[in-house]
């Protein structure tokens, strides 16, 4: 296996737009109808992220979540701040794991965006966000 690409199941087509190409950022890879009236079935990618958002009953689960691992969480947390939306506005939470900023799409789907610090980004990085933890050992792995 190669990727996995979540499908997230959409209701709304100018809300979905919305949300993800103009306050995410996603770019449009296709887009699929059987009909001029039928569902919208559509592939978008930001950066390596692919995702498929549906409008077929039955094809996913609203409300369902996904994580995707994001490594600049602060920039990324800046530029959609930056954008002034009018119902978004993430905040980045300090976890024992890294950092985390959680988003709800129009549909109730969970995206859940951690920045993992342990191995990626130093032992000073960590020791100033977690003083209380004890740097990571040559054999401790971050779950």
């Amino acid at each position: 296996m190669n990727s996995v690409i979540p499908v997230f199941r959409i209701f709304d087509e100018s809300k979905m737009r919305e949300f993800y190409l103009e306050y995410l950022g996603f770019k449009v890879l296709f887009k699929h109808r059987f009909e001029d009236n039928m569902p919208l079935y559509m592939g978008v990618e930001y950066a390596h992220c692919q995702l498929h958002l549906c409008e077929h009953h039955g094809e996913a689960t609203p409300g369902s979540a996904a994580r995707f691992e994001i490594e600049a969480i602060a920039d990324y947390q800046r530029l959609l701040t930056a954008k002034k939306h009018r119902y978004y506005r993430p905040s980045i939470d300090v976890q024992p794991w890294g950092l985390d900023m959680t988003l709800l799409d129009p549909s109730v789907t969970g995206l859940s965006l951690p920045s993992h610090i342990r191995g990626r980004s130093g032992i000073a990085l960590e020791r100033h966000l977690f003083p209380l933890v004890p740097p990571a050992g040559p054999n401790d792995r971050h779950p």
